[in-house]
């Protein structure tokens, strides 16, 4: 008993070292990663470890992201957010991911995109992948103001190329 009333101040003392895993998802410390796939999540989990460089929040019913989403993930380097159904990337999203470097939001219904979404502090974001996640005319709009805004900014950013497609299904609804 005395050994577990340590444990728990130790853990106290040192924080997100001995964070828990949120509840349906999968942690390695080791690996500095945590999986949250395919567990029909409605929002990015709270309670992310602090140790977390790599997240894979993917396959769930996410159907919008703010800067809220990411409180205490400064860590976090490469961000798959893909098969979400978002819909909405609000305004200063990414913000709080000062180390972000690859980020994933292909294969969602990208509709709403702030201007600012894409806003991160030290410019580190290199590459951001957008394969088939726009699904409208206005979420292309919506993307190069944002990207137009952003490129003031930051360091220059590699993209996954928008599929020809795209240009020709414009009576699906969908791009």
């Amino acid at each position: 008993m005395l050994d577990f009333a340590r444990c728990l101040v130790l853990c106290a003392l040192v924080g997100s070292v001995c964070a828990a895993c949120p509840s349906r998802c999968e942690c390695s410390e080791a690996a500095q990663t945590v999986k949250c796939v395919s567990k029909e999540l409605r929002s990015i989990p709270t309670g992310i470890p602090g140790y977390t460089r790599n997240l894979f929040v993917t396959g769930n019913q996410i159907s919008r992201i703010g800067p809220e989403s990411f409180i205490g993930l400064e860590n976090v380097t490469t961000l798959s957010l893909s098969n979400n159904r978002i819909s909405e990337v609000e305004s200063q999203t990414f913000s709080r991911l000062r180390s972000l470097r690859f980020l994933d939001l292909s294969n969602n219904q990208l509709a709403v995109i702030h201007p600012e979404a894409f806003t991160i502090q030290n410019q580190s974001l290199r590459e951001l992948n957008l394969s088939r996640a726009l699904y409208n005319h206005s979420s292309v709009t919506d993307l190069a103001t944002s990207l137009r805004w952003k490129n003031t900014i930051f360091s220059p950013i590699s993209y996954q190329p928008i599929p020809i497609e795209f240009y020709h299904t414009q009576d699906s609804g969908r791009v």
